[in-house]
């Protein structure tokens, strides 16, 4: 299995050209869907991570026609003219990833931070025992945080109610902790990702 992972941080500083210039590149179905968002850096957020796949599956696979999503039954987006090409994208304030691959893939970007509510609300006993032990507890619970989404992202269904006993069985992760940026970035398959690419 080949993955390549792509990454991009947000730069405050510029955002508005930025968007205006993402905007000018991407088809109108996904610009409607940019602009359905009231804040630019939502709407800059969604612009990139669009960005981030079709560069992404033109370096990758020589996908250079035009995207045209479909969904499944769960909502997730899928490439309705190449669906032998798995892709998922997740972004947060401070970033934006896209993951591509041959096979199913999830993945999630998530700033660093420790929220005591959402912990004990998502973590077994197990984890939050873990997690609270650590050196560097925000470091640790949103490396938990992101297995969790990313795995839900893979199987293609949304947040469970009860993240506390989710089985991720034989689930594959790859982490990778930005400290400089401030994020957590996590991938997972169901496959062996010794191929992975990362280009932060």
């Amino acid at each position: 299995m080949a993955v390549n992972v792509y990454i991009a941080i947000v730069d405050e500083k510029d955002i508005r050209n930025q968007l205006n210039v993402i905007l000018e590149k991407i088809p109108l179905w996904r610009k409607e869907k940019v602009l359905s968002y009231k804040n630019d850096i939502d709407r800059y957020l969604c612009a990139k991570a669009f960005m981030l796949l079709r560069e992404g599956l033109a370096s990758d696979y020589g996908v250079n026609d035009e995207i045209r999503f479909s969904f499944n039954r769960e909502g997730k987006p899928f490439l309705a003219n190449h669906p032998e090409i798995h892709f998922n994208l997740s972004h947060c304030k401070k970033g934006v990833a896209c993951a591509i691959s041959n096979s199913p893939v999830g993945i999630d970007i998530e700033e660093i931070l420790y929220d005591d509510d959402v912990a004990r609300y998502i973590l077994s006993e197990e984890e939050y025992r873990e997690v609270t032990a650590s050196a560097n507890k925000a470091e640790s619970f949103t490396k938990k945080w992101t297995e969790k989404e990313s795995y839900l992202k893979m199987l293609g269904c949304g947040l469970l109610d009860n993240m506390k006993e989710l089985d991720m069985g034989k689930a594959r992760f790859s982490t990778k902790i930005a400290k400089e940026n401030g994020v957590v970035v996590t991938l997972c398959t169901n496959c062996d990702i010794s191929q992975q690419n990362t280009q932060l």
